[in-house]
Parts: structure tokens; sequence; C-alpha cells
């Protein structure tokens, strides 16, 4: 995933299987302070006046780290069809609120005191060291427990704030089906990101045209494997290729070094097979393993 263009902030169209959720991105450094902003943000949003009585339950707060120092964090809420734009409004206004003001001092507290609570547990633990390899593996600067406690501990509003300074640029906002954001928001439909990422390649589609799977496709050339789900873009050129898993089935997964993964089940597929045989010859064989269905990684 690249930032994306511009500084008003893009939108797109959820799918109808992810239902009445609005769902806001953006991106923050990979850094504890940056957790502590997306922590800020998902309790001013939950707690904020405009948004609680549209909303029908808690809002969620969900990341991914995107490569070169940086993180994407979403935050996922749910509401109903007549609340959906006071929502995506609402979440959008208190993102921006935040870069632009900052939080108050006790806000940026209580999120410090439950992010280095969080360290005590036993996902609190996998998180850090995962984030612990990523930075080593990015080049970034690795922090061990009691570096990450004192940087949260040592955070304050103007680091929150210069943390979610680039919300605009970076700003996602995904809609439920057959939605729209109204005629004053910020937001303008997301680019066409093919053409950035891969300058000509071979189109593949699904053989079923449910609503799964209708707007699918897989690209494939020189460059690298790109796939829309409809609603999300994934890239992996060939020169950043981490590994490839390869199934008995003939199912493959493709790891890239900045975190996108692709799944191809050659059956899902029209002309799946050559679109299989095409990766296999692109991926050197040191970076192939076996892998069986289920098995985690």
């Amino acid at each position: 995933m690249e930032p994306l263009p511009g500084t008003s902030g893009c939108w797109l169209e959820a799918p109808h299987a992810y239902g009445e959720h609005v769902m806001l991105s953006f991106e923050v450094p990979a850094a504890p302070v940056g957790l502590l902003a997306a922590d800020v943000a998902r309790a001013r949003v939950q707690g904020d006046r405009r948004l609680a009585p549209e909303l029908t339950g808690e809002v969620e707060l969900h990341s991914s780290f995107v490569g070169g120092g940086r993180m994407r964090f979403w935050l996922v809420a749910p509401t109903d069809e007549l609340g959906t734009q006071a929502v995506a409004d609402g979440l959008d206004a208190v993102l921006r609120e935040l870069a632009g003001q900052g939080p108050a001092e006790d806000e940026v507290r209580r999120a410090a005191r439950a992010r280095s609570e969080r360290l005590d547990t036993a996902d609190g633990r996998h998180g850090l060291l995962l984030a612990a390899g990523l930075d080593r593996l990015s080049g970034q600067e690795v922090l061990d427990d009691p570096a990450v406690r004192a940087r949260l501990a040592s955070a304050g509003t103007d680091d929150v704030r210069a943390a979610l300074a680039d919300y605009a640029a970076t700003a996602l906002l995904t809609l439920p089906a057959h939605c729209a954001p109204g005629p004053d928001s910020p937001f303008v439909p997301e680019p066409d990101r093919f053409g950035q990422g891969l300058h000509e390649a071979y189109a593949y589609r699904p053989r079923l045209f449910g609503p799964a799977g209708r707007r699918e496709r897989m690209y494939l050339g020189d460059e690298g494997l790109a796939h829309w789900t409809g609603f999300c873009h994934h890239l992996v050129r060939w020169h950043q290729v981490a590994g490839l898993g390869v199934f008995p089935s003939g199912r493959r997964i493709l790891y890239g070094e900045l975190g996108a993964v692709i799944d191809i089940q050659a059956d899902w597929y029209k002309s799946g097979g050559d679109l299989i045989a095409a990766v296999d010859t692109r991926v050197p064989p040191s970076l192939r393993f076996p892998m069986s269905e289920g098995e985690p990684i």
C-alpha cells in the first residue's frame, strides 16, 4: 500500500458483505506515538456526542504495517442506513480536529496508560515482538519494552498532533454499498491505482461473477502482480518478493517485502493455471516454500 495522492482524502464503496459499517483509515508513524495517536482517535470517536446517536455498537480499531516506517489504522464504526452519512462526516471531523488542534493532555495520558498496561498482556507482548521484527527487517529503530513505555510516558499533545499531520493526505473513507459522501465532503473518489502501479499487465477475471467477485481482478505484468478485490488493492513487485507459498492443490500465496499478501487459487480465475505458471516462472526457486492448507504464517 502506498500513501494516497492529494490532500483531501479519498473514498470508495465497500461490498455488500461488510454491511452497514463506515471505515476510515489513515497513516501514522510506526512508533509508540503513532499507536498512541490511533488510540486517542478511537477514544475521541467513541465518546463524540455527534456520533453517539448514530452508532449501533463499539468502534473497532485495526492496523497494518505498510512499510517505510509507517502504519495504517482503520476505525470501523457500526451504524445503520440512516446514520451512514452522519458517521462518515463525524469520523472525518474528529480526525481533522485532532490533526489540526491536537488532543487534550488528559486524553493522551489515559491512552498512554492503557497502551502501557496492554504490554503486560500476552497480546501486547506478541504485538511488541512482531513490531520489533518488522522494524529490524525495514531498518527502523528497534525498541524493547522499557523503551516503548518510556516513549509512551513522554509523549504529549504536540507529539500526537504531529503523528496525525498526514491524515488528510492518507485518509481513506469506505462506505457501505450504494452510499457516497455528501456534496460538501472533502473526499474524492479513489483514483485508478493500476495506472500508478503497473504500466501494462494481463487481466485475469473470476470464473463466477457473484456479488463477492464481480469486480475482482488479478493483474500480472513484467513489473509485478496486483490484486484488486473490488474494494482493496494489493501490489507485489517481482524485485520485492519475500516468498511464495506453494500448496499441493496448486494454490499459491505471494508475500511482498512491504507487507502485501496475494492469495492465488487457480480454480477461481479464468485461465487460472496460466496465471499460476506465470507467477512460478517469475519467482526464484530459493524463495518458494511448501505450505499445507490451514497452516498459519
